[in-house]
Order: C-alpha cells, then sequence, then structure tokens
C-alpha cells in the first residue's frame, strides 16, 4: 500500500524572529481558531503584505476524533 503524505507546498525557506508577545499571541490564538499551523497563518500575514497568493492554508477538516485510550 503506497504511503500517502500531505501535498508539498513548494519552495519555502524558514524564517526566524522576534515579534511583541502580544502580536505573537494574537497570532497564535488565531491559528487555533482556524485550525491552522502558526506558520501558516504569519506566512498568510506575509503574502498578503507583499501582494502575493497564499493558497496553501488548508480548511480544519470536519473529522471525528477517536477515543484512545493510554495503558
Amino acid at each position: 500500500m503506497a504511503k500517502i503524505g500531505r501535498p508539498s507546498k513548494g519552495e519555502r525557506t524558514v524564517l526566524y524572529t522576534r515579534a511583541p508577545t502580544t502580536v505573537i499571541d494574537k497570532i497564535k490564538a488565531e491559528a487555533a481558531s482556524r485550525g491552522l499551523p502558526t506558520a501558516d497563518v504569519v506566512a498568510e500575514i506575509l503574502c498578503e503584505h507583499y501582494g502575493e497568493d497564499y493558497p496553501y492554508s488548508r480548511t480544519p477538516r470536519d473529522q471525528e476524533a477517536l477515543d484512545l485510550k493510554t495503558a
């Protein structure tokens, strides 16, 4: 059986930065409310600022959670 992974988001570069905690808290809250990784929200903001398209943000899956029991 073939392993199906996440589709590629294309060529990307890692960017490290320090921002005010109040801004980071807002970005994290937005990411959580949208069910997205924080990095995708930051990439959206940067792309919007520079007039680039960022089609890679996914909508959260409507997927039922499994009830997993730990030993």
